[in-house]
């Protein structure tokens, strides 16, 4: 007897293993990161069953990068900044004008 076991479909937005349903491409909350304009496209460009035969159309490949660009400069834009360490104060030299 043989397993038909289907591998886990996971959010496509980097670093994210929130597992999703096959023809989903992101989570929601990653899915509402990408702008509604290239949500759209995508949406437009996807063939059902692309996900089972693997066969997605060069268009939506490209706009699917693009998406997943998108999420990763919104992410990476709102993480906290490292804290820079403090730099050293800088002397001044204080000159004297004669008035002659």
């Amino acid at each position: 007897m043989t397993s038909t076991l289907k591998a886990p479909h996971t959010c496509h937005a980097q670093k994210c293993d929130v597992e999703v349903e096959p023809a989903m491409f992101m989570c929601r909350p990653h899915w509402f990161m990408v702008p509604p304009p290239l949500r759209e496209a995508i949406k437009s460009s996807y063939r059902p069953g692309q996900e089972a035969d693997k066969q997605a159309s060069g268009e939506y490949l490209a706009l699917a990068h693009a998406a997943i660009d998108a999420v990763a400069h919104k992410e990476l834009r709102g993480a906290p900044r490292k804290a820079r360490p403090p730099r050293k104060p800088v002397q001044l030299a204080l000159f004297e004008l004669d008035s002659a």
